[in-house]
């Protein structure tokens, strides 16, 4: 449904990225919407979030309503 969506919208030459928070992860939920540098927690690598990823597309956040309600705050 989220990519017929997407198809129809002006975004539509851009990325869809599609994000599943139901899974057991909200610890790394942050990093990976927003991305992180290198050390910021053991073992995490610099990269690009999700956020970043999607831009100029269509960033679709399925089962948001698991996520920790500070993460929720950062996407407002």
């Amino acid at each position: 449904m989220a990519r017929l969506i997407h198809q129809q919208t002006p975004r539509a030459g851009g990325p869809l990225v599609a994000v599943d928070l139901g899974t057991d992860r909200s610890f790394l939920v942050h990093s990976e919407l927003f991305g992180c540098k290198k050390g910021a927690f053991t073992g995490a690598q610099e990269h690009e979030g999700l956020v970043r990823a999607a831009n100029g597309g269509t960033l679709f956040l399925d089962e948001i309503g698991d996520v920790p309600l500070d993460v929720q705050a950062c996407l407002l």
